[in-house]
């Protein structure tokens, strides 16, 4: 996971990926612009040679010795049970912190857009339980928060005295989480039935991609089910996204078997807090933030052969809280690798 820019402390290599992909996507929509058509293009890092990247692939000699075992979810099960009670652990931490505040009850004052002042519990109350308060048709369309201009989970207890405003699906904030989250859906699948190794995943202006290695596997039509049934499993279970603050040492335990977050973690700086996000079964370092849970997401899959290497993969995800609705082609390299290319269309 990740914000829509990279950050200074990223490493080179997915920075230049990155801006890649930035530059390639504002290039494509000035030349192939048709009506609400945009093309978004992400490199995977098996490709780096073709677009002229360099350095090699971290951790390479690991992910050949161990190509059978990434070829599913499976070889990696114990590592995901592992980072699951070792984010349990932390999650527990997170919520008897927030049982103090609520005994400690230290008053705080919300802001809102039109002036109106609100009374909370410092790092107790949410901005979902203000959005309650108001009304609950207004908590039911709300997908994220901004904190004093910060974007904010819902469910994130706020710290401070603060002016708040909150969003769905109709604001750019709102539709930044909701491709955001959408993408860790993506992600979820991937790597749970996969065994992929996850690198970054941000929203896009127009949509989002996740970054990932997947050693020798390829996806074909025959995936088509696999991961359509895992990802509208989750959606229907309305898995629900949680976050905690973990220390360098702590996240690098938990991403010991990803050899890309380990190069993320330890590039960032000594003061950078670093949050994890589970949702369901997955778990990820990044900075959020992220929808309340999976349930506002809808999903319709179909893949179909594209030539000799490449397959087509239509996503088709749509907000609940709003008719806009996004199709998006997603073309997997048939040579191995994350090589995704997405074509956006939004439907208003």
């Amino acid at each position: 996971g990740g914000s829509s820019e990279p950050s200074t402390c990223w490493p080179p290599l997915l920075i230049s990926i990155h801006d890649f992909l930035r530059d390639l996507n504002t290039h494509c929509k000035a030349a192939a612009h048709n009506g609400d058509c945009f093309w978004i293009v992400q490199v995977g890092v098996a490709d780096m040679a073709a677009v002229g990247l360099s350095g090699g692939i971290p951790g390479q000699d690991r992910h050949d010795e161990n190509t059978a075992a990434a070829a599913s979810g499976e070889g990696k099960k114990h590592y995901y049970e592992q980072r699951i009670k070792n984010f349990e652990k932390y999650h527990e931490r997170e919520l008897k912190k927030r049982e103090a505040a609520k005994a400690a009850a230290d008053p705080v004052k919300i802001t809102l857009p039109d002036g109106t002042i609100m009374p909370g519990i410092r790092n107790f109350t949410t901005p979902l339980e203000v959005a309650s308060a108001i009304s609950e048709s207004l908590a039911k369309k709300c997908v994220v928060a901004k904190v004093d201009g910060v974007p904010w989970d819902l469910f994130r207890p706020l710290e401070a005295d603060c002016a708040l405003s909150l969003h769905n699906f109709g604001d750019e904030e709102g539709r930044e989480t909701f491709w955001h989250s959408s993408a860790h859906l993506l992600g979820q699948a991937l790597e749970l039935e996969y065994g992929v190794d996850l690198t970054i995943g941000p929203a896009l202006d127009e949509g989002y991609y996740y970054d990932c290695f997947m050693g020798e596997r390829t996806l074909n039509t025959d995936d088509q089910m696999v991961i359509e049934t895992r990802m509208r499993t989750s959606i229907k279970e309305a898995h629900e996204f949680q976050r905690v603050v973990v220390t360098r040492a702590e996240a690098l335990e938990m991403f010991q078997e990803n050899k890309f977050k380990i190069e993320i973690i330890s590039g960032l700086p000594s003061s950078a807090v670093i949050t994890v996000y589970r949702v369901g079964p997955m778990v990820d370092l990044c900075s959020g933030p992220h929808l309340p849970n999976l349930s506002h997401i809808k999903v319709k899959l179909n893949i179909c052969s594209f030539g000799q290497y490449l397959q087509k993969c239509h996503l088709h995800v749509k907000s609940r809280h709003s008719t806009c609705s996004t199709l998006k082609e997603v073309i997997f390299s048939g040579q191995g690798g994350g090589s995704v290319c997405c074509k956006c269309m939004s439907n208003c």
